[in-house]
């Protein structure tokens, strides 16, 4: 389970709750402002991965996962979508960014920018 903020050109477009559910999908659901609960599914991966870590670059979002196999190494994997948000957003996977198939034996967790 992750929390991701969407910050567009520093405006806050929202605050977006991912997770996977039962280990058999990702679901992206936006927070209330209250951050209390959430307005609903908006967006999900058919797959299963954990380790959500979504960031935003060239008008473009992007998440990074791990596959799911317990304690067990295995590969990351990152996906995209083409829209310009992430309500219904249909995600793609893109490559293995490490070219590994161990992941160096961890996840991710967030994405730092580094102009």
């Amino acid at each position: 389970m992750n929390i991701y903020q969407d910050k567009i050109n520093d405006i806050v477009q929202g605050v977006y709750l991912v997770r996977s559910c039962n280990n058999q999908y990702v679901r992206i659901s936006k927070l209330t402002d209250d951050y209390l609960n959430t307005t609903g599914i908006i967006s999900q991966i058919n797959e299963t991965r954990e380790g959500h870590a979504i960031f935003y670059r060239n008008n473009r979002y992007y998440m990074m996962t791990s596959h799911l196999t317990g304690w067990s190494s295995n590969p990351a994997e990152l996906f995209i979508t083409n829209q310009n948000n992430l309500k219904n957003a249909k995600w793609y996977s893109l490559v293995n960014p490490t070219n590994s198939s161990i992941t160096f034996n961890s996840q991710s967790t967030f994405v730092l920018s580094f102009p």
